[in-house]
């Protein structure tokens, strides 16, 4: 989510996975639903998930959504090679080829804009959902990374993906909608 892309916002959730080798212990479970109760009693609007790492690469498999969150999720804490091996799992076209990937988030995206009556047009649109907003931008840069094993919007133009100009407008269209996020 926004913690994982490095943007996140005030009255943001957190998406946080706890990753383990293998299925927790009774002790374990114990002590994940401290951390978790701890996370929630101290304010966080916490998204969370407690999996294995085949687990993790079967849900993928499975939901789009899922893949997205760990394509570009990144380590907080615990062991850096158990999220290496993570990346190895999900990598490439091990899951997802980039032509599927693309298809299956442009459908995403298509049906959030039905899902929203292409809001575009309406007096108080949503700033992260409704066309033209965040989460388009998101996928934009979802595909680029998928694509690409780039997420930056200016180096998208070194790369043949967009333009210098659109790079540039796209770029200062995204700062625009944190603004008002932020600002709302």
């Amino acid at each position: 989510g926004g913690y994982g892309r490095g943007e996140l916002h005030p009255q943001s959730d957190v998406d946080l996975l706890i990753l383990l080798k293998q299925a927790p212990s009774k002790k374990n479970k114990a002590v994940i639903e401290g951390l978790v109760t701890w996370l929630w009693d101290v304010g966080l609007d916490l998204g969370h998930s407690v999996r294995t790492l085949k687990e993790c690469a079967q849900y993928a498999k499975e939901d789009i959504t899922i893949f997205t969150n760990l394509l570009e999720s990144r380590a907080i804490a615990g062991s850096e090679f158990l999220f290496k091996e993570l990346q190895t799992l999900t990598e490439g076209d091990k899951i997802w080829s980039s032509s599927d990937f693309f298809a299956a988030k442009w459908k995403e995206q298509r049906d959030r804009h039905r899902a929203v009556d292409n809001s575009e047009y309406n007096l108080e649109p949503n700033i992260k959902t409704s066309p033209g907003g965040l989460r388009d931008i998101h996928t934009i840069v979802w595909i680029a990374l998928r694509h690409l094993g780039e997420c930056e919007i200016h180096r998208l133009a070194d790369r043949g993906f967009l333009t210098e100009i659109e790079a540039e407008n796209l770029a200062e269209g995204r700062i625009f909608l944190w603004r008002v996020r932020y600002a709302l």
